[in-house]
């Protein structure tokens, strides 16, 4: 028997119609709608272009910038002053951040200090390696302070009544000479959040305008004093957060202020090596709102301050980075300790280069039954260590085991019966690990 005929197909004049219709298609006959998902991929310079086309698109486009909340200034490029002048008058009720994160030209930066003069709704500054000189300095301040001599502020009430919240300025080359910066944003009483971590010619003078804080950064301020770090402290008793790593000239009397003080404190970052030998450590176990911990540089004399911290059990984020002049039997003592917390969301181990490392034995000890994100880079577990270890953690979503070159495609077999089932939301990160290409792919659900 012969086979069917294929059905010839159809080219009547619908087809043809359709064919040229989708030839003919133009951006101008397009809805609305679609228009204005395509501007919204614009930046700011090409949609000051494209308003120029028609009246019907200037329309358009002014709705665009009603949608407007992040400002960029990586991105926008804007061909001149007049042309950002124009477009933020039209956007400025509307951005709520504002970013730079290169060394902007000297002009531009007084630009976008300007510009800050329009946004109402601002909430959120983030300069990162960003230079501040003198006038750039004193252009900032005068945004925020209307008895700064470069601007008169009187025609911009709203900047007394700033919705800002976050500030960013790390690696802005800040010095304490730079104060009218700190000056001026202490007008700001939404302020919760500031970021001015690695200006290491700090030395902490400038802090004393900031009060009632939630969070700050100061992560790498080589120079901060322990006087100017124990008055912060004392105006801002409301902190959640505090990062200080890398602060070389802290003392004892720091850790008894952040202890006696900083009763709200719940996430604190610190390096145990940049406090001299004889620093007692143990008051911070008494912090009772304290659920976040990272410890970097932790030796032998931090293990009484994990124990006191164990027996009291409130731990849900543990971040640990062993010293490099520990020996292994220190290791091992820290090891046993950190994985004994039972209350634990989150656990990481940050590069260790030890000769003895995180191990099945260490991995056995976990009580943490309740954690959704660890991190073992860089460790000696195997895979039956980690199949066994994942048994025990249902409620686990993210594991990292790169670099852990023990670890095989035999995990992969163990785990593929209930991967879409029992591990259905576990995320593993395992590159550098002996697992080949597809089973990366299939432990990364990409």
């Amino acid at each position: 028997m012969p086979p069917p005929a294929k059905k010839p197909k159809f080219s009547g004049p619908r087809r043809q119609s359709a064919r040229l219709q989708q030839k003919n298609l133009k951006i101008p006959s397009l809805n609305d709608d679609c228009l204005l998902h395509i501007f919204s991929y614009l930046n700011l310079r090409h949609l000051a272009v494209v308003e120029q086309v028609c009246k019907h698109f200037r329309n358009l486009a002014e709705r665009t910038y009603h949608v407007y909340r992040v400002l960029d200034f990586d991105v926008e490029k804007c061909s001149s002053a007049r042309v950002l002048k124009k477009v933020i008058s039209k956007i400025g009720d509307n951005v709520q951040i504002i970013r730079s994160g290169r060394d902007a030209e000297l002009s531009e930066l007084i630009d976008i200090l300007g510009v800050m003069l329009r946004c109402r709704a601002l909430r959120e500054i983030v300069f990162q390696s960003t230079f501040f000189d003198l006038r750039a300095t004193l252009a900032f301040t005068s945004i925020f302070c209307a008895k700064d001599m470069v601007l008169d502020l009187y025609n911009y009430p709203h900047l007394h009544q700033s919705q800002l919240k976050r500030l960013t300025m790390s690696d802005c080359s800040l010095t304490d000479s730079y104060h009218t910066v700190f000056y001026g944003l202490s007008c700001i009483s939404s302020l919760e959040y500031v970021d001015i971590s690695d200006n290491e010619e700090i030395t902490g003078k400038c802090l004393i305008y900031f009060q009632n804080l939630k969070k700050i950064l100061l992560t790498d301020c080589y120079n901060l004093e322990a006087d100017h770090f124990v008055k912060f402290c004392q105006q801002n008793r409301t902190l959640e957060y505090l990062a200080i790593e890398g602060c070389r000239e802290l003392n004892q009397k720091c850790i008894d202020v952040i202890a006696g003080d900083l009763k709200h404190l719940k996430r604190l970052s610190l390096s145990m090596d940049d406090f001299p030998d004889q620093v007692n450590f143990l008051p911070l176990a008494n912090l009772p709102e304290l659920v976040d911990l990272g410890i970097y540089n932790c030796s032998e004399t931090d293990l009484p301050l994990l124990r006191c911290l164990l027996h009291n059990n409130r731990l849900q984020h543990l971040s640990i980075t062993i010293s490099f002049d520990e020996d292994d039997a220190t290791a091992e003592k820290i090891f046993q300790v950190a994985v004994k917390f039972s209350k634990l969301k989150s656990f990481h181990l940050s590069k260790i280069k030890l000769n003895y490392q995180f191990n099945d034995a260490c991995l056995k000890q976990a009580l943490m039954v309740n954690v959704e994100e660890v991190d073992l880079n860089d460790s000696t577990v195997t895979d039956h260590g980690v199949y066994e270890f994942l048994q025990k953690c249902p409620s686990l979503k993210s594991l990292d085991i790169t670099e852990c070159t023990n670890v095989t495609d035999e995990l992969a077999v163990k785990l593929m019966p209930d991967w879409n089932h029992k591990f259905k939301q576990l995320r593993i990160n395992a590159e550098g690990t002996q697992i080949s290409k597809k089973n990366l792919i299939i432990f990364a659900r990409k």
